[in-house]
């Protein structure tokens, strides 16, 4: 059998690793010639988690990611990156400390030159606070002042890093650990968002310790770990409850969810914008490459979008009151500690029909076609909450109406993407055609057409 590492999907990076002793680069020798060591990581993964992971394999030492610089030609892209532990000899033999004067001419072009240099430098006025060198000991040692007693281990993994943004969990002395994040635009929202949900809703987020609003970041306590690592039934069947309580405790608190950030994710506003939906996705269609599959035809995706109409419409008319809605809610951020679950994850934070988010749960579970017995039960214990606010035929025809109206919204998300500029993304317009032919599928499903002759 072959190796199995060579059927992986890699990406390859250089790697500008600042000592941080010293301040000066760590580089390979190679013929005379001083070069940036290279990592690959798979394709599809958190990238700054994965050159980090690379980064202790290879040469035994902690990094953060500090910036990753934008990639303007053939060459792997440039990561720059901070040593944060000390150096072992072994280490030592195969990396020698240089300036950035001392690499290759070819290794850096003139942008990369300066934006690492800037960084070397400490001059972060060009870019954000987490580009800094530096700046994860700063965070400690302000939660340290916030927060009297805190001792910090060494044990530290990053999960998210950017100029404005940052993930990172911190280990912390006879505790679990705590988390840091941090966002820029267009997430900006999420910080007062989340630090109003926790307040609102202790029971059902994480506790919110610090907050820095020159970095609009906050720090959490741990609060256990995902549901992407459980598999098992009744442990979803209380995620799902937990679900449905806190979206019925935010029924009174809609307005000042909406001032704290909750953006508008009503099937009204995305039944105005169904007309250019469709139109953005015949584009889509008619710029499909592959022949692996048949694009869906531009007639059939109008009769999707008739379809769509008279689903909204009729979700519309079962009068299901607007709550509390993550619009890209999964399992990861989904947490559960053995007794309590904690939703987090608010950047699509808004305020809409509480089924969708359901149905997006619901989509996790069953994903690859797995554990299809499991949806009726899941909706049983979903619709057991809402007995006491709603009829029990006006959830049946929800949780029909669901499968597609789910995807709909999420293809609408924020409604950004109608702008020419990110539509005709081929990105976007690949993962647009995904979800169209979801949509399709969804469209044609017997529940639903029944649903909506009644």
């Amino acid at each position: 059998m072959g190796n199995v590492s060579n059927l992986v999907d890699t990406t390859e990076f250089r790697l500008a690793l600042i000592d941080s002793s010293s301040g000066m680069l760590m580089a390979t020798s190679e013929a005379d010639r001083f070069r940036l060591p290279r990592v690959s990581i798979p394709k599809w993964t958190r990238t700054a988690e994965e050159i980090n992971d690379a980064v202790r394999r290879k040469w035994q030492f902690d990094s953060l990611v500090l910036k990753l610089l934008p990639t303007t030609d053939t060459r792997p892209a440039c990561a720059v990156v901070e040593v944060t532990s000390s150096l072992n000899s072994d280490t030592q033999r195969h990396l020698v400390l240089k300036g950035v004067e001392d690499l290759d001419d070819a290794e850096l072009n003139s942008d990369e030159d300066t934006s690492l240099c800037t960084i070397m430098r400490d001059e972060s006025a060009p870019f954000g606070p987490f580009s800094r060198r530096g700046w994860l000991k700063e965070a400690q040692e302000w939660i340290q002042h916030t927060v009297p007693g805190v001792e910090f281990t060494a044990d530290f993994r990053q999960y998210n890093a950017g100029d404005n943004f940052a993930l990172v969990r911190l280990g912390i002395k006879g505790s679990r650990s705590c988390w840091l994040k941090a966002t820029g635009e267009p997430n900006t929202h999420e910080c007062g968002l989340t630090v109003k949900l926790a307040d609102l809703f202790p029971e059902y987020l994480p506790v919110v310790v610090a907050v820095r609003e020159d970095w609009n970041a906050w720090v959490t306590e741990d609060a256990g770990s995902s549901l992407s690592t459980v598999d098992k039934l009744e442990v979803l069947i209380d995620a799902v409850t937990a679900l449905a309580e806190l979206q019925t405790l935010s029924l009174p608190h809609v307005p000042q969810l909406e001032q704290a950030g909750c953006v508008d994710r009503t099937l009204g506003r995305v039944l105005n914008h169904l007309p250019e939906m469709i139109t953005c996705l015949e584009e889509a269609m008619r710029n499909q490459t592959s022949t692996r599959v048949q694009p869906v035809a531009a007639s059939r995706l109008r009769e999707v979008g008739c379809i769509v109409e008279a689903a909204c419409e009729r979700m519309l008319k079962l009068d299901i009151p607007c709550a509390l809605v993550n619009g890209d809610i999964n399992l990861d951020n989904i947490l559960y500690d053995g007794n309590r679950f904690r939703f987090v994850d608010w950047a699509e934070g808004g305020i809409g029909n509480p089924f969708l988010s359901f149905q997006q749960v619901i989509q996790h579970v069953i994903r690859d076609d797995q554990r299809l017995d499991w949806v009726p039960v899941l909706c049983a214990a979903y619709k057991a909450k809402w007995l006491a606010l709603l009829a029990e035929q006006q959830i049946d025809v929800a949780l029909a109406l669901m499968p597609l109206l789910t995807m709909v919204d999420y293809l609408h998300g924020r409604g950004d993407w109608l702008n020419p500029f990110r539509g005709s993304d081929p990105m976007f317009q690949s993962f647009a055609r995904t979800l169209t032919r979801c949509m399709d599928r969804a469209a044609a499903e017997p529940a639903l057409l029944e649903a909506l002759s009644r």
